[in-house]
């Protein structure tokens, strides 16, 4: 059986740390497992590792595609398996260590099924009630052809919506049909680590440190270079601290509000992640100071 251990918290939670330290006593290959690292250039907002860090633990999936390319699950999915495969191969210990939950999911429950092609007419039509009702109305249309898909996607995230009622209106068919279906066994064993804070409030604590330092390293400067090169449409700066730094650019948010806004965007966003987890089968839970107790439990995993 291929075993693969898997790093999964909340944001701030310490999950690049732990992997490093795991990394230290295995041999092993770091597989990153985020939305946004994928991305060049998009290094402050993402937490990236440092080029220092990635140079001496190399990281799969990190700075693979330019802001403006398109990537989503199902291109997670394959790459994913690709990369742990490759590991494998090489007898290094795949390490999956981010905080996407979609794709850990996807990837815990054997992937998905091909969606069908998006339509251009239909995205004609969609585009025409976007500008003309906005993205609420068609998040609430979605919801009423494919409730189950519309409650796994939020309100904001114009790609997804676009995307899934485009099958919904020309294929007459739910998306949520397709996804998450299990069409065959990919015979992976995971370790799946969940790592957290002590409370609620320390972890509160880390992400208000964390937006501030974000700040101080230049979110702005990076934001802007981001939006020079590549437009101010492309759907990476629509992630947390990003959009506020856009608005802030853009003359919409003052700094301080920006900053606050951040805040509170990946607090809750940290709420939405532990939701996830609580509804993740086989994960052991630990407090991020025990590093040595969970590189002793993945020794005797690897070991068993």
């Amino acid at each position: 059986m291929n075993k693969v251990v898997a790093i999964l918290g909340p944001t701030a939670a310490g999950k690049t740390d732990l992997a490093l330290e795991v990394a230290k006593n295995l041999e092993a290959q770091i597989i990153s497992v985020d939305s946004i690292m994928v991305y060049r250039n998009l290094n402050i907002g993402s937490a990236k590792p440092s080029i220092d860090v990635l140079k001496k633990f190399p990281h799969k999936l990190v700075n693979i595609l330019n802001p403006d390319e398109k990537y989503n699950v199902a291109s997670f999915y394959n790459d994913v398996l690709q990369e742990i495969n490759t590991a494998i191969n090489k007898k290094k210990v795949p390490i999956l260590v981010g905080g996407t939950m979609m794709y850990f999911n996807t990837l815990f429950n054997n992937g998905l099924n091909n969606l069908p092609a998006s339509d251009s007419d239909t995205s004609i039509l969609i585009e025409k009630d976007f500008k003309e009702h906005g993205l609420i109305y068609l998040h609430k249309k979605l919801e009423e052809l494919d409730p189950k898909i519309a409650r796994n996607i939020k309100p904001s995230d114009k790609q997804r919506i676009f995307r899934f009622l485009n099958i919904c209106m020309k294929y007459n068919i739910k998306p949520s049909s397709f996804i998450y279906d299990k069409p065959k066994n990919n015979k992976l064993n995971f370790l799946k680590i969940c790592i957290n804070e002590e409370s609620r409030d320390s972890l509160i604590k880390k992400i208000n440190i964390r937006v501030l330092d974000m700040y101080k390293a230049g979110l702005i400067d990076e934001t802007q270079e981001v939006m020079e090169k590549f437009g101010n449409d492309i759907s990476p700066l629509n992630s947390i601290g990003y959009t506020d730094a856009k608005d802030h650019l853009l003359g919409y948010t003052p700094l301080n509000d920006a900053i606050e806004k951040t805040k509170i965007a990946t607090r809750q966003f940290a709420k939405r992640q532990n939701t996830w987890l609580k509804h993740m089968n086989g994960l052991l839970i630990h407090n991020n100071k025990d590093s040595d107790r969970i590189i002793s439990r993945i020794n005797a995993f690897m070991e068993d």
